[in-house]
């Protein structure tokens, strides 16, 4: 049972990569990329529940995260109106979750990304804008990513250990003074 939530993340990250070889925007692509979301849920939820969380099953929860969103970006990026804005946008957001993993290499000697509510509050909103890309402003999302992105720097940059698990950088000062 232990190995469970790793192999479904595992799936997730198969799944994800075939959504490559799939037409953008059928039956098919829908059910497979609603699998991919419900599989993210799953595992997660598996670990937690019998106890059995690892930090190379949140590193590779991560990096499947990773993967399922930037084949999402590849897929449907010539299918949205993006301005030149936007696209400074999302290399700005891009940069600084590029620095924060140098940050936390360097501080810690690992690679890690943070469970903060802002993260799942972002990678919510990623998840289901393909399915409401047409009534869904971009922005809304830039708008959290970039929240969540600076978040995710503040902590690392504030802390004297790596946090993973903290939800919030409102919550920094408790877990500063332990």
């Amino acid at each position: 049972m232990k190995n469970v939530p790793n192999i479904i993340t595992i799936i997730r990250i198969i799944l994800s990569i075939s959504l490559l070889f799939i037409e953008p925007v059928t039956c098919l692509f829908y059910i497979i990329y609603l699998t991919s979301g419900f599989t993210d849920i799953l595992d997660g939820f598996l670990a937690r529940k019998y106890n059995i969380t690892t930090e190379f099953g949140a590193r590779l929860d991560s990096i499947a995260d990773l993967i399922f969103y930037a084949i999402l970006v590849w897929i449907f990026l010539p299918l949205i109106t993006i301005t030149t804005v936007d696209i400074v946008w999302v290399v700005a957001i891009a940069l600084i979750r590029f620095g924060t993993l140098g940050l936390t290499y360097f501080k810690y000697k690992t690679f890690a990304f943070l469970h903060t509510y802002l993260n799942k509050i972002t990678s919510f909103l990623v998840f289901f804008y393909p399915l409401v890309l047409s009534y869904v402003d971009i922005k809304v999302i830039l708008v959290f990513a970039t929240l969540s992105a600076v978040e995710e720097l503040y902590i690392d940059m504030k802390a004297n250990k790596l946090m993973t698990n903290i939800k919030c950088a409102l919550f920094l000062g408790d877990r500063l003074s332990k």
